[in-house]
C-alpha cells in the first residue's frame, strides 16, 4: 500500500504545484479538486469555500507565480493508522504583481498531508514556510511565499 500511496501523493503534490503556478484565476478554478471539504490551512481549519476565498485573495495579490520543486524533493512519510502521507517539498518561488510592482522570490518548503481515506486522495492539511528570500528578479518569472495563500 505504501508504494502506491507514495506515488499518488507525489503526483498530487506535483500537480498541485503546477496548478498554483497557473496565471490568474486558473489556479482558483483548479484548486477544489485537490482538497477535502475541510482543510487545516496554515494552522486554521477552513471549509473548502473559505479556502477558495483565501486562494482568490492570493491570486489578486500575486497574479504571476512560478513554483519549481528542487531536485531531491519531495520527502514523504505514510501512515496506515491515519491513511495518509505527509509530503514535504522544497521549491524555488517567484511571485509578481505587475499592477503595483510587488515582487517576491526565494526558497520555501511546502508541507501537505494527503488523505487516502476516501475515494480519491485529497489534501487535508497544508502549510509552508520561507527558507530564504532573494532580491526580486524580473517580472516575467513569478510565485509567492505561501503557495496558494
Amino acid at each position: 500500500r505504501f508504494p502506491e500511496w507514495a506515488r499518488k501523493a507525489q503526483r498530487l503534490n506535483e500537480d498541485y504545484l503546477d496548478a498554483i503556478s497557473e496565471p490568474g484565476d486558473g489556479m482558483v478554478a483548479a484548486a477544489p479538486r485537490f482538497y477535502a471539504e475541510s482543510v487545516r490551512f496554515h494552522g486554521r481549519t477552513l471549509s473548502l469555500a473559505a479556502l477558495m476565498a483565501e486562494k482568490r485573495h492570493f491570486v489578486r495579490r500575486w497574479p504571476d507565480r512560478r513554483y519549481v520543486v528542487q531536485d531531491g524533493s519531495p520527502r514523504m512519510a505514510c501512515s496506515v493508522g491515519t491513511s495518509s502521507c505527509i509530503v514535504r517539498s522544497t521549491f524555488d518561488f517567484r511571485a509578481a504583481n505587475p499592477r503595483n510592482g510587488a515582487r517576491s522570490q526565494g526558497v520555501a518548503e511546502l508541507t501537505l498531508e494527503i488523505s487516502f481515506a476516501g475515494p480519491r486522495p485529497v489534501i487535508v492539511s497544508e502549510s509552508s514556510r520561507v527558507l530564504r528570500r532573494f532580491a526580486p528578479g524580473p517580472l516575467s518569472a513569478a510565485a509567492s511565499t505561501r503557495p496558494g495563500a
